[in-house]
């Protein structure tokens, strides 16, 4: 999980997951998430520019990864399959 709240990261490092604190749409943060060997990302912010620029850094990183994003809107859903989304919500 990769998460900006820290008392939200601490609560689910408290159950065992794994969190890096940050913003997914800085580059670094993204590549510490270490995509090249996860099986899917899902991204559930609600910035629609922000998720595109995960989405987009995230296809760079890993070409084949499965990426799923929520949307809210008709008009969010096209801008999150255009950098890459393989499914959007």
């Amino acid at each position: 999980v990769i998460e900006e709240r820290l008392e939200l990261a601490d609560a689910l490092r408290k159950r065992g997951v794994e969190v890096i604190v940050g913003n997914a749409a800085a580059a670094a943060i993204l590549q510490a998430a270490n995509l090249t060997q996860a099986r899917g990302l899902f991204i559930a912010i609600p910035n629609e520019f922000e998720a595109g620029q995960i989405v987009g850094q995230a296809r760079k990183l890993a070409p084949g990864l499965e990426i799923v994003a929520r949307a809210h809107m008709d008009a969010e859903v096209a801008h999150l399959e255009k950098p890459g989304a393989y499914f959007v919500i």
